[in-house]
């Protein structure tokens, strides 16, 4: 018995260390993690401070949290005086490499004055092969007229370090539509001018023509309202963004993104197409006097063309399918699709000849690496003029580009995988469809 409560009261005293010990690896550990929350927070409000010359912390009124956003907080930056410098959003990201925290800091007229990675788990080698070619492009640019035609140019990273700036890319444009509730948006405010009921917009397609890009106009439920076209025109040796809005039989109209530098005169210029607004694009001509006016014409008249060729497909895999003329003659078919590549959609333009046989496809946007485009784009050159490519000679283009993969790449499979699903789907098109003409 009495060996029986002396091992009760050492099982009682082991019990009580326990309890204690716990409690105080528990109290260690909340402790520890408080200690990093205000450590990072600390991090944090060095950043603001340094994008902000003459900032001071900001108070808790000047902290917004943001809901339903990759960017958590909007943080008003002021001066000692109390005036406001600027602004600074904080957005968290996360991709299968890790989280990110990003920071963006825009001053009053809505340029950015500079993008930091904050904190992040992802794979140290992409973060800071975004931080040295991708955040120094960012910078100076108006945040709601971004342009990341840059990424295409950096040769040499790697398709994840593009996935990580892919959680930068959504930062800014999550950033972009907060700001746009206080900043002036030129862009916005021209859709708006031709599509009333606006409230996003996206690129859809990038051209090398006389019109650059075609974007979707959509609702607040995510309906396509309209197609807009940007067209850069040499305007007196001034370059001057219009944009030409259609609908799928209309013609809408046209205006210009009014910055503070395009002349008077070209902002007015778009008057004279007044009377062609809410018309029905086939056929349409457009008759005008004066020499931007003219200039404008030409334009559109080369974009109406396209508008007018061009099937809408809406397939799975293909969007549309653009018929090319000389003169009378058809002398073949543009094919716009997109599919899922190694990292993300790539879109294709895919080139057949008036009898149906494959000529060639390029990128039109792709996310995927660098290193694949170009020896895909030259293997599947090998197959033009066939009006059907098999499986197996899709898996010996890509097969053919894998042995020379570059170090940190292990497969330009999927990239394939990819442009034959779009090359397939205009060959099937053309044989269900367009054969038949």
């Amino acid at each position: 018995m009495a060996n029986l409560l002396e091992k009760m009261k050492v099982a009682a005293v082991l019990l009580i260390i326990g309890a204690v010990s716990g409690l105080a690896i528990f109290g260690t550990h909340t402790l520890t993690e408080e200690r990093r929350e205000e450590n990072r927070r600390m991090a944090q409000l060095a950043i603001y401070l340094e994008m902000f010359d003459g900032a001071v912390a900001p108070d808790d009124d000047d902290i917004v949290a943001i809901a339903d956003s990759s960017v958590k907080e909007m943080v008003t930056m002021r001066d000692g005086s109390g005036n406001i410098l600027g602004y600074a959003f904080r957005g968290e990201g996360r991709i299968s490499h890790g989280d990110i925290t990003v920071i963006v800091g825009i001053d009053l007229d809505g340029t950015i004055v500079d993008v930091k990675i904050a904190d992040s788990t992802q794979t140290p080698s992409y973060v800071q092969s975004v931080r040295d070619h991708y955040l120094p492009k960012l910078i100076d640019q108006p945040i709601v007229a971004m342009n990341y035609d840059f990424t295409s140019e950096i040769a040499g990273t790697s398709a994840s370090a593009g996935m990580t700036f892919g959680n930068v890319r959504r930062i800014i444009e999550d950033a972009r539509f907060i700001a746009g509730d206080f900043l002036s948006d030129p862009i916005m405010d021209a859709y708006e001018s031709l599509v009333p009921d606006v409230v996003s917009f996206e690129t859809f397609v990038v051209f090398d023509r006389a019109f650059k890009e075609e974007l979707l106009v959509k609702d607040d439920d995510e309906n396509t309202l309209a197609y807009a076209y940007l067209m850069d025109l040499d305007i007196d040796g001034e370059t001057v963004t219009y944009v030409a809005a259609y609908d799928e039989t209309e013609f809408i109209g046209i205006t210009v993104f009014a910055f503070d530098d395009v002349p008077q005169d070209a902002i007015d210029a778009v008057w004279a197409f007044e009377g062609y607004w809410n018309s029905d694009f086939n056929g349409l001509t457009f008759d005008v006097d004066g020499e931007i006016e003219n200039t404008i014409a030409a334009a559109l008249t080369e974009l109406n063309t396209f508008v007018e060729n061009r099937t809408w497909i809406n397939a799975n895999t293909l969007d549309y399918v653009e018929t090319l003329y000389d003169g009378d003659t058809v002398t073949g078919y543009m094919f716009i699709g997109r599919s899922q590549g190694l990292m993300s959609i790539n879109v294709l333009e895919v080139y057949l000849d008036e009898t149906g046989a494959f000529q060639g496809f390029t990128y039109n946007q792709s996310g995927d690496s660098l290193n694949w485009r170009t020896p895909l784009i030259e293997r599947f050159g090998a197959y033009e003029g066939q009006t059907e490519i098999s499986q197996s000679e899709a898996e010996a283009a890509w097969d053919d580009v894998n042995p020379n993969a570059p170090d940190g790449e292990t497969s330009a499979t999927g990239t394939g995988q990819s442009v034959y699903a779009v090359i397939s789907a205009a060959l099937d098109y053309y044989s269900d469809t367009l054969g038949d003409e």
